[in-house]
């Protein structure tokens, strides 16, 4: 693994961990600067998320055309202009321009560089994709932390997201784009038959619909989790908030174990025992009534999710072998998706039933993934074996 490819991956993912979490705490001061109500306020979500879709699945087939270096520099640029212009936007439509572009930038620098460091790992993509995505998390966890002082201020966002867009611009200066495009060897140009063929194969709908889960249930769970804590199990709000920051650093601390100690034979292992432990915790979470066992139970959850998302990051590029940009933006992009709409669900089931209820379709749906996730464990497709078959047949057709 190349030392310097890796660290500017791992910056730009403390970038994105640390913009990610700054939106939410920039709300209030949006909505006093512009008079927003709460549904207007959260309707913003809304053009980041549209941004964040369209990035990951369009950055993904240009990285394979262009170059994934190329791309992610012009990414880096993009995040930075987005971030730069939110933070001295005049009006609300700039607002929301701005929102899009930095969904846009921010999406494709999280796909695109997990595919160059899943491309540069080789047999050992699930132990180094763990060790970055434990960035994502100090990025996420430092934001609110420096700059909620800023953001709460008359000046409302302005430094704060200064300060983030010079740091997305010092990512795209230091991206070694020679050494990602070395290192992903080839520039492919993606045909509509060869996508069309990608996108509905066996194994790309099964990674797909375990992306879809996955994210969605990590979004839900933690969205929900201080609510239900304290409806469903009268925690305080002090143990709640905590609940759900154990279950960020209890993750992050299982992806940096990951990193440093899981060998490549041990991989489709880990993800079945860690599916399995997500299941279970989720299970504990419906019947714990002592708050600070489920506060327990929320680190737990927290670790046995710490390598479901990175392996099968990993799995997926070993099984299909081509188009890691495309591959991996997409399936990012599906689990965008699924973090939309799985919360939304859990939401109309909490306003009908309780948020018990909500969690327990959490748990339900958790026991879908797994039974995704085995298929996956039991697979034995040589790397690429499927996918170099049909594309080879659509290229002589071609």
């Amino acid at each position: 693994m190349n030392r310097h490819l890796l660290t500017t991956a791992c910056f730009g993912f403390v970038v994105i961990g640390l913009v990610n979490s700054l939106l939410g705490p920039a709300l209030p001061g949006l909505s006093a600067r512009f008079g927003l109500n709460h549904t207007n306020a959260g309707a913003l979500f809304s053009f980041f998320a549209a941004g964040d879709i369209l990035g990951v699945f369009v950055g993904g087939v240009l990285g394979d055309r262009f170059g994934k270096g190329r791309v992610l520099r012009f990414a880096g640029v993009l995040l930075g202009v987005g971030l730069a212009v939110f933070a001295g936007a005049p009006s609300l439509w700039i607002v929301r321009v701005a929102l899009f572009l930095y969904g846009m930038g921010f999406a494709t620098i999280d796909g695109l560089t997990a595919a160059v460091i899943s491309d540069a790992a080789g047999g050992h993509r699930a132990r180094w994709l763990s060790l970055m995505n434990v960035f994502f998390g100090v990025g996420a966890l430092c934001g609110p932390w420096l700059f909620s002082p800023v953001v709460t201020e008359t000046l409302w966002l302005r430094f704060g997201f200064a300060i983030a867009a010079l740091l997305a611009f010092a990512f795209a200066g230091l991206f070694p784009v020679q050494q990602a495009d070395r290192v992903s060897k080839e520039t492919t140009q993606v045909s509509l038959r060869s996508l069309q063929q990608l996108l509905t194969s066996p194994i790309y709908l099964r990674y797909a619909v375990a992306f879809f889960l996955y994210v969605g249930l990590e979004t839900g769970f933690t969205g929900w989790g201080a609510t239900f804590l304290q409806e469903s199990r009268n925690s305080s709000p002090a143990i709640a908030t905590a609940a759900i920051s154990v279950f960020w650093m209890a993750q992050s601390l299982g992806r940096l174990a990951a990193g440093l100690l899981l060998h490549p034979h041990l991989e489709k292992r880990w993800l079945f025992a860690t599916t399995t432990g997500f299941f279970v915790c989720a299970v504990g979470l419906l019947f714990l009534a002592n708050p600070l066992g489920a506060l327990v139970c929320f680190g737990l959850l927290g670790y046995a999710s710490s390598a479901i998302f990175p392996t099968m990051q990993a799995l997926v590029n070993t099984e299909i072998g081509k188009f890691s940009g495309t591959v991996t933006g997409s399936l990012v992009g599906v689990g965008g998706i699924g973090a939309l709409l799985l919360p939304l669900i859990m939401g109309f089931l909490a306003d009908g039933f309780g948020t018990w209820w909500a969690m327990a379709s959490g748990t339900l749906l958790s026991l879908v993934l797994l039974s995704f996730i085995i298929p996956i464990v039991l697979s034995t497709h040589s790397a690429g074996q499927e996918t170099r078959h049909w594309v080879s047949a659509s290229e002589e057709k071609g």
